[in-house]
């Protein structure tokens, strides 16, 4: 045996030999500490953010250009663009700052859910767009859906002055529509954009392809994206982010009672236990006042179930029957 090699690292057995690779694996990666801090200090100053935010891998590119406030939050700006490609908030979402959305130089922001699973990351509550884009030409990833991985870049275009009786947040321009909810990723929003346009040259081809794909025959009603309409968005926005200067926002307490504390931890949606947790802090300390903005994201999910229960739900006795792709 060469001199210098240490006769204890040769496993006796393969027996050993699996104990070794387990407690390897189980110890974490050598990075176990993550990449580092990617983020920069906050902006002394408000500026308005010219951003272009673009959907990876559509022919022709489907994108959005938007004015935002640069003292948003990441949480508030996963807010602008579900409303700016007509997503509906339906699945997990997350921000990377890095050279590619999959690299393991990239910083996460977590959504709540990620949060309360103890992934590696930041809260994207707690990170300010001025911090993760400062220049032109700085780039944010963001996913959403992680069966469908749709990959967005926002790509900072132009910082100017801002004053607090401009819109917070603006959507500017576009281009083609947002793509259905579940329909199986860019793939798959390409195949319903080509079926359910007459004029597309692909489209007999497309709307035999997704019956044969899916197995269903072809409602093009049903798998319609969300219509590109400027003015509609720029409402939803006008009233999450009115114009004025930005509410301050109170870290929620983190040294709540006992009881009160194990109470919200049984809350599973990591928004409401966020927002209850902010409201009781403020009941504690006699300072119960909930600003429009707060109040109209506390109730956000409710009012989105009953916009869509409308008059009743329908039941069936068996099976749903299959209305788009999955």
């Amino acid at each position: 045996m060469p001199d210098g090699h240490d006769s204890g690292d040769i496993p006796a057995s393969p027996a050993d030999l699996i104990r070794q690779l387990t407690a390897a694996i189980s110890s974490g990666p050598p990075d176990a500490a993550g990449p580092p801090s990617r983020r920069r200090p906050q902006r002394p100053d408000g500026v308005k953010d010219r951003v272009r935010v673009d959907l990876v891998g559509t022919k022709p590119p489907l994108w959005r250009r938007l004015e935002l406030a640069s003292d948003l939050f990441l949480d508030e700006v996963h807010e602008v663009i579900q409303a700016a490609f007509g997503w509906t908030d339906s699945h997990l979402h997350q921000f990377g700052s890095g050279p590619r959305y999959y690299s393991p130089e990239t910083e996460y922001y977590l959504c709540p859910f990620q949060e309360d699973e103890g992934e590696r990351g930041v809260p994207e509550e707690e990170v300010r767009l001025d911090q993760v884009l400062a220049v032109p030409g700085d780039r944010l990833f963001y996913m959403y859906d992680f069966g469908d991985d749709w990959e967005h870049v926002i790509r900072l275009e132009a910082t100017t002055p801002r004053d607090d009786t401009a819109a917070r947040a603006v959507c500017l321009d576009g281009r083609r529509d947002g793509p259905p909810e579940d329909s199986g990723g860019v793939n798959g929003y390409e195949l319903v954009s080509a079926a359910t346009d007459p004029l597309n040259p692909d489209h007999s081809d497309a709307v035999a392809e997704f019956e044969r794909r899916y197995g269903i025959e072809f409602d093009a009603e049903g798998s319609a994206a969300t219509p590109f309409k400027i003015d509609a968005i720029n409402a939803l926005l006008a009233e999450r982010f009115p114009a004025g200067a930005r509410p301050e926002r109170a870290d929620p307490p983190d040294d709540l009672p006992g009881p009160l504390d194990e109470l919200l931890h049984q809350v599973r949606d990591g928004y409401a236990r966020r927002e209850l947790r902010w409201l009781i802090g403020a009941a504690l300390t006699s300072k119960p006042y909930v600003d429009t903005a707060t109040a109209a994201r506390m109730v956000r999910p409710y009012a989105w179930l009953m916009d869509r229960v409308g008059d009743g739900i329908r039941l069936t006795g068996g099976r749903v029957p299959p209305t788009r792709p999955c």
